[in-house]
């Protein structure tokens, strides 16, 4: 790692040291021979825009912001520009009709087409620009200025020789480095859209640009010293400008051509990061919840079951006949207390489940007689309603293991909610059958020798007679339960949401019932937990419903 940084370093050193030889090389071109250096100038000064344009214009199908496209397009006839008034100086000799007024009135024009063009580009970063309507845009507009500069002269003087620059010259100057200090501050406004590097480059290219405008107003001759230094920051500008774009854009391109893109993935990435720490806090704020769930859930059922205990001792009359009106109160407070109990032992189980605590002691367990057992209570029930309770149960079910206490909860939970929603006078029907399906497990060798039968054709009817006994290999046996009666019925928008916990469905019959709205979501955990699955199917409000449990005989660890 060490030695890496030492490469970098020494690469960073050496190109700054190669820099400063080149300025430093110009700096004496210049003085040896202006013509030399402006040639070299305005040379850098056409060819960086014309590959700013060649990169944007090649892209533009790609681009997913206009920024770039505006400004390679503005550059081409930037680039243009300066070629001609590198051509227009007289000591070229291209144009002996004109003396230096006119490459000075191109500089001035150009520099004024670059500024407005770089004020403009940030529009473009949400904005999308026709391409073809701002090539014929700046064509007229170009093709104007050179007419206003060689065919009509009406484009003002910039220097007038014997007297040197002409005022409309140095306020230019200053009004164009305005507008360069105005697009600098628009480009900072705008930094989080440019990638940082970019920015930094584009930075330095206007910074450089305005220093080399204001050192031209201080302008004396060819070989003064604020011309020399003019040039030199209009060069280094120019480079920057290559750096941003040119250089990004081939290196790094997803740094400049797809900077949105590349935004969207950080932001992808931040808000992922985001969402998995608020996950995590949920997680644990869960997990406090459900273990303040249960603790409360403990300290309350211990007082409440006294409540329970010494009003049935009192409704029993033990000590003594009672009232009737205080006998009847405490039948409501006997009544409320299992309420309660039963609700604080519903959500200290669902506690349990949430935290991982919950833990089934599973057993071997005689399916019918455990259903007769469970029958006695429901038809108890029933009966208070005039309901019937019918029954279908396959008389040589085998042995479920499962746990004892909470089958026996599953199954009078479904019960219960029939006789519950359903009207006086109506049936309950239990289902119990069962069902088998057949599952294949190839292990990996069959796998592979599957992939070789092509090659080891002599080995064929083996490998065919060993897929086909895998095929066959392993039946699952299932206990399947069935609870329906012709009660309130489910609209079919609600049966998604049945399973929810607290969730109470607003029906006409539903609405008659109290009910905590933890039964079914209790319901459905604990079959999960036996590796069995629960459904709810409906015709409709009205027309009955029928909740079926699927649990495997073997348990849940063969699911």
């Amino acid at each position: 790692m060490k030695s890496k940084c030492v490469s970098l370093n020494s690469g960073k050193y050496a190109t700054i040291l190669s820099g400063a030889l080149i300025l430093f090389g110009l700096y004496l071109t210049g003085l040896y021979s202006y013509p030399l250096l402006h040639s070299l100038t305005e040379l850098f000064g056409a060819i960086v825009p014309f590959a700013v344009f060649i990169l944007a214009w090649n892209s533009r199908g790609l681009l997913d912001n206009h920024y770039l496209l505006f400004l390679g397009i503005a550059s081409l006839f930037v680039g243009g520009l300066n070629t001609i008034h590198a051509l227009a100086y007289s000591d070229m000799g291209i144009f002996p009709a004109h003396d230096a007024n006119q490459p000075t009135q191109l500089y001035v024009a150009t520099q004024y087409v670059w500024s407005l063009s770089v004020l403009i580009a940030p529009v473009f970063l949400d904005r999308r620009v026709k391409a073809s309507s701002l090539v014929f845009g700046y064509t007229g507009f170009v093709l104007l200025v050179l007419g206003a500069i060689f065919s009509w002269d009406v484009f003002p003087d910039a220097y007038i020789e014997g007297v040197g620059l002409t005022p409309f010259k140095k306020i230019s100057e200053y009004v164009i480095s305005g507008i360069f200090l105005t697009s600098l501050a628009m480009l900072l406004r705008h930094r989080r859209q440019f990638d940082r590097d970019v920015l930094r480059y584009l930075v330095s290219c206007l910074g450089l640009t305005i220093v080399a405008e204001l050192a031209f107003t201080l302008y004396t001759g060819v070989y003064g010293l604020p011309n020399l230094a003019g040039h030199l920051a209009r060069i280094l500008s120019f480079y920057f400008l290559y750096k941003a774009i040119v250089e990004t854009g081939l290196v790094r391109p997803y740094d400049l051509l797809f900077r949105n893109l590349k935004q969207s993935e950080e932001a992808l990435r931040t808000a992922n990061s985001e969402l998995e720490q608020a996950n995590r806090q949920l997680a644990e704020a869960s997990r406090h919840k459900s273990e303040f769930l249960a603790n409360m859930s403990h300290e309350l059922r211990t007082p409440l079951n006294s409540i329970l205990g010494f009003s049935h001792l009192l409704l029993e009359q033990t000590t003594g006949v009672l009232p009737a009106k205080q006998t009847r109160y405490l039948a409501h407070i006997h009544t409320s207390g299992k309420h309660l109990l039963q609700l604080i032992s519903d959500i200290l189980d669902l506690s349990k489940v949430e935290a991982g605590k919950f833990v089934l002691q599973p057993e071997p367990l005689p399916v019918v007689a455990t259903l007769e057992d469970i029958l006695v209570i429901a038809r108890g029930l029933a009966n208070r309603k005039g309901q019937v309770v019918q029954t279908q149960i396959e008389a040589d079910l085998p042995p479920l293991h499962a746990d004892p206490v909470r089958f026996k909860q599953i199954l009078f939970n479904l019960l219960s909610n029939a006789v519950k929603f359903t009207p006086a006078g109506g049936q309950i029907t239990l289902t119990a059958r069962r069902i088998a399906d057949c599952r294949l497990h190839p292990p990996a060798a069959t796998h592979a020798a599957q992939a070789g039968i092509a090659d080891l054709n002599h080995r064929a009817a083996a490998l065919q007679s060993e897929i086909s006994t895998l095929e066959s290999e392993i039946e699952i046996s299932r206990l399947e339960l069935s609870v329906t009666d012709t009660g309130a019925g489910i609209r079919p928008g609600d049966l998604p949401k049945l399973f929810g916990e607290f969730v109470q469905l607003e029906t006409t019959q539903a609405q008659r019932h109290e009910g905590s709205g933890l039964g079914l979501a209790l319901t459905k955990r604990l079959v999960e937990l036996h590796g069995g699955r629960i459904w709810a199917a409906s015709e409709g409000e009205g027309r009955g419903s029928t909740f079926t449990v699927v649990l495997p005989f073997a348990g849940p660890r063969d699911l």
